[in-house]
């Protein structure tokens, strides 16, 4: 595939990703198509990379996935040498890696990484993140307040997000299912009353896709 043919995908997947996406416009990046002797390419290999193993990147963890790498590819081109053993690599490492061949391929591509079903231990490794707290601590005894809230608003966003009962949930987080039920209006409270709270769960809704209609009480 040309470059100038590979720059315009990049283009068409970026404006398609910020339309679709606009809450996380700013995580997708693309990555320069370059050839083997330009003054870019070296400077990636300096720092271990390769050119043109990877088109776009999208750092927005998914389901214990820490982002999604895109390469574009025509249909019967087999992936380099290059691109396989950066591919392998980043498996290995915990992203995703996926090659794509039109802007529709690179659509579906990314609503089944976006959208898939999230599960609790997801929600528990974004919330923590945004909580610098450690996911360990939410399932130990401990009553640090930093950790019972955190507990609190795992519980709350997993609930929402696998469509589970509230009382199985709650019973991987809690004694008993009146833990999450107390939680929940712990966290719905902080979220109407306190804009510093408000903010911290507003982020974690960002990327996860959720709606704040949730708090509403």
């Amino acid at each position: 595939m040309k470059k100038q043919s590979s720059t315009e995908f990049q283009k068409r997947c970026l404006l398609y990703f910020r339309r679709a996406y606009p809450k996380l416009r700013s995580k997708l990046v693309a990555i320069p198509t370059v050839g083997n002797r330009n003054a870019l390419s070296r400077e990636l290999q300096m720092i271990g990379m390769s050119a043109g193993v990877a088109n776009l990147f999208l750092a927005v963890p998914r389901n214990g996935l820490s982002g999604a790498w895109f390469l574009l590819k025509k249909k019967n081109h087999k992936l380099t040498q290059a691109q396989l053993l950066f591919r392998n690599v980043m498996i290995e490492s915990g992203y995703h890696f996926t090659k794509v061949i039109n802007l529709e391929d690179f659509q579906d591509e990314l609503r089944g990484y976006l959208e898939a079903q999230i599960n609790e231990h997801h929600v528990e490794q974004v919330v923590c993140r945004h909580l610098e707290v450690d996911p360990y601590l939410l399932h130990t005894k401990t009553s640090k307040q930093e950790v019972v809230r955190a507990r609190q608003i795992t519980c709350y966003v997993a609930q929402i997000v696998t469509g589970k009962r509230e009382s199985s949930v709650s019973l991987k987080f809690f004694n008993s299912h009146c833990g999450g039920i107390h939680g929940r209006t712990v966290i719905k409270g902080l979220y109407a009353s306190d804009t510093q709270w408000r903010t911290k769960i507003d982020a974690i809704f960002d990327e996860l896709m959720i709606s704040p209609k949730h708090m509403e009480i």
